[in-house]
């Protein structure tokens, strides 16, 4: 199944203002919500826009309650998502280095 993803014909930070097709199971479950509400901006966008801009971009459009509870929603669980990405990425770089540290350690001896 396709869906037609219309892209916000007021925003001019967006690539293209063409129609985009993309194929529904793809989509997570809050891009599949925000397709549905027609948000004026991409998950992407609301999750990684710094919150200057974030709220500028969305004083621009008149929202209803109903899209404002799912753009807050969607900024939350990403910036949650990504807050727990980041130690498991250190514990792995962490790992990774103190192998390479003895593993020197041990071809000099």
């Amino acid at each position: 199944m396709v869906v037609k993803v219309s892209v916000c014909d007021n925003c001019a930070n967006h690539e293209n203002n063409n129609l985009n097709l993309i194929s529904e199971e793809h989509l997570s479950r809050d891009e599949k919500k925000a397709t549905m509400l027609g948000l004026p901006l991409t998950t992407d966008e609301i999750v990684n826009l710094p919150m200057d801009e974030f709220n500028e971009r969305l004083s621009k459009h008149d929202l209803s309650e109903t899209q404002l509870s799912l753009i807050r929603d969607i900024r939350r669980r990403g910036k949650n998502k990504a807050s727990n990405f980041l130690p498991d990425v250190l514990a792995v770089q962490l790992a990774f280095t103190r192998n390479n540290f003895l593993r020197n350690i041990f071809t000099i001896f």
